[in-house]
C-alpha cells in the first residue's frame, strides 16, 4: 500500500513536470493543473489502492489546489491551459420576461443571482422571428432559425404549416451532444410543446412526458403553472449534483403579457411571482452551489398591441400577389411571395427580411398584429421590437466570473447559449454557429444585432 502510494506521488511529480514543459515561469496555475490531472489519471488506474480517492485529495491539498472532478482536459478557446472542473449547469428560460422590468421591486431573486455573477444590462438578442419556438430551438442548438428550420412557431413542410413540436429542430441539440459525451440531462418545461420543439425527449429526464399536456394546474392558455414545474422538479429531478445539465422553462410571464399587456400591473405581478419561483429553484441548487452555474434568460419581449389584425393574405389576394402567409403575432412569414420592394409598398408592412430563396419575414408599425385579432389579447411578439432578452449568469463555480466579464463586453444572441453550455459542461457542439461566451475571440464590444443576425 505504501509502496503504491509512493509510486503515484513520484509519477505525478515526474509526469507533471513533463506536461508543463514550455509553461511561462511563475505559471503556478498551469503547473498545479497539470500535476492534479496526472494524479487523477493515476488514481483512476490505481483505484484499488485508494478508497474514495483519499490519496488524490491529500496530494491535491498538499499542492494547495482545489479538487478537480469528473471532466479533466476539456479546453475552451479561452482556457487552452486550464483543466476544467466539474460544472453543473442549470439553464432557466422565463418566457417573455421583459429585460426592462428586471429590478429590485419585481425581480429581487434574479438580481441576487446576478450579484454572484453578472448581467447584460442591455439584454440579450432574440433571433427573428422573436417568437417562442424559434428562440428555444436556437437556445438548444446554437443555430439560426434558417438553419434549425423553426422560423416561426409553426413550420412549413413544403405543403402546409404544422406545429414545430411535431418536427423538432434540424441539427444536434445540447441534449443529444451531452448524451453522446456520457453526460446526464434533465428538462422540465412549463410549455409541454417545448419537449418536441427542443428535442427534450432525448434527455435522461423530461417533463411533461412525451410533451403531452400534464394533469396539473394550468394557466389561462392551458400551460403548466410555474409551481407545477417546481413540483415536477421535486418529483422527477434526481437532485443537485446528479445531473450535468438541467433546462427549466417558466411560462407564466408570457401568458400574463399576452392577456394584459407587458407593462400592465397584472403582468408585473405575474413576473414577481415568477421571480419567487426562481428563488425556490435556486434554493434547491444550494447543496452543490460551488459546482453550479445558473443561466437565466428570456426568449423574447412583448409589445402592447391594439386595433384590428392586418390580414396580409387577404391583401395578397386583393392585389393578385403570390405567396402563402403564416401570421406570427407582430410579424408574418411569407413563402414564395413578392419581392421586398413590393412588400414594402403594402399598407401594414414597415419592414422585411429575406431569410432564404423562398422565405421572407415582414413586420408592421408598433402595436399591429398580423392575422386574426382577439379582443382579449393585449400583448404580442414576433417583430424586431421584441428582441430584447434577459441575460443573467450566477452561481458558485469560479467560471461564473469569466461569464460575467463576457456579458460586460457583448450582448449575447440566443444562438450563443448552446455553445456556451457545451464549453461549460465539456462536450462538443461543433455544428453550432453561435459564439461561446467562454471564447476569448468573442470578448469584444459587439453592437446590437441587426434583424439579419
Amino acid at each position: 500500500m505504501v509502496v503504491g502510494a509512493a509510486v503515484v506521488v513520484a509519477t505525478a511529480v515526474v509526469v507533471g513536470a513533463v506536461v508543463v514543459v514550455g509553461a511561462e515561469e511563475g505559471d503556478d496555475e498551469l503547473h498545479a493543473a497539470a500535476i492534479s490531472a496526472v494524479v487523477i489519471r493515476v488514481a483512476i488506474i490505481n483505484r484499488r489502492l485508494f478508497k474514495r480517492d483519499l490519496m488524490v485529495v491529500t496530494l491535491c491539498e498538499a499542492f494547495g489546489m482545489r479538487i478537480i472532478r469528473l471532466h479533466v482536459g476539456r479546453k475552451s478557446d479561452s482556457c487552452q491551459h486550464r483543466v476544467v472542473e466539474t460544472v453543473k449547469v442549470t439553464f432557466v428560460i422565463e418566457d417573455a420576461m421583459p429585460n426592462r422590468w428586471v429590478g429590485p421591486d419585481i425581480t429581487p431573486k434574479l438580481l441576487e443571482l446576478a450579484s454572484t455573477g453578472g448581467r447584460c444590462e442591455a439584454g440579450g438578442q432574440a433571433v427573428m422571428s422573436s417568437a417562442t419556438y424559434p428562440n428555444h430551438a436556437s437556445f438548444i442548438t446554437g443555430l439560426r432559425p434558417i438553419d434549425h428550420g423553426v422560423m416561426v412557431n409553426r413550420v412549413w413542410t413544403g405543403g402546409e404549416f404544422v406545429g414545430s413540436e411535431s418536427i423538432g429542430p434540424i441539427g444536434e441539440t445540447i441534449f443529444e451532444a451531452a448524451r453522446r459525451a456520457g453526460m446526464s440531462t434533465a428538462a422540465l418545461l412549463g410549455d409541454h410543446k417545448l419537449v418536441g420543439v427542443t428535442g427534450a425527449h432525448v434527455a435522461d429526464v423530461h417533463w411533461p412526458p412525451e410533451g403531452v399536456r400534464p394533469d396539473v394546474e394550468l394557466d389561462e392558455f392551458r400551460y403548466a403553472l410555474n409551481q407545477a414545474v417546481i413540483d415536477a422538479y421535486d418529483a422527477h429531478h434526481p437532485g443537485p449534483g446528479a445531473v450535468d445539465l438541467t433546462v427549466v422553462h417558466f411560462n407564466d410571464p408570457d401568458t400574463a403579457c399576452h392577456l394584459h399587456g407587458p407593462d400592465s400591473p397584472e403582468a408585473r405581478e405575474r413576473m414577481r411571482l415568477t421571480d419567487s419561483d426562481l428563488g425556490q429553484l435556486l434554493e434547491r441548487l444550494r447543496p452543490e452551489w460551488e459546482d453550479t452555474v445558473v443561466i437565466v434568460v428570456s426568449d423574447h419581449d412583448q409589445e402592447t398591441v391594439w386595433g384590428e389584425g392586418f390580414d396580409l393574405a387577404e391583401e395578397f389576394s386583393r392585389k393578385g400577389l403570390p405567396g402563402i402567409v403564416e401570421p406570427e403575432g407582430t410579424c408574418a412569414l411569407i413563402i414564395d411571395g413578392p419581392d421586398t420592394a413590393t412588400l414594402m409598398g403594402l399598407d401594414g408592412v414597415d419592414g422585411a427580411l429575406v431569410l432564404d430563396s423562398t422565405s421572407t419575414l415582414v413586420w408592421g408599425p408598433e402595436g399591429q398584429v398580423f392575422g386574426q385579432w382577439y379582443d382579449f389579447l393585449h400583448g404580442a411578439h414576433g417583430g424586431p421590437r421584441c428582441r430584447e432578452q434577459v441575460a443573467v449568469v450566477g452561481g458558485g463555480h469560479p467560471v461564473v466570473a469569466e461569464l460575467a466579464d463576457a456579458l460586460n463586453h457583448r450582448r449575447p444572441s440566443a444562438v450563443d447559449w448552446a455553445p456556451t453550455i457545451a464549453d461549460l459542461c465539456g462536450f462538443d457542439l461543433s455544428g453550432a454557429t453561435g459564439r461561446s461566451l467562454l471564447s476569448r475571440s468573442a470578448l469584444v464590444n459587439r453592437p446590437a444585432a441587426s434583424p439579419e443576425e
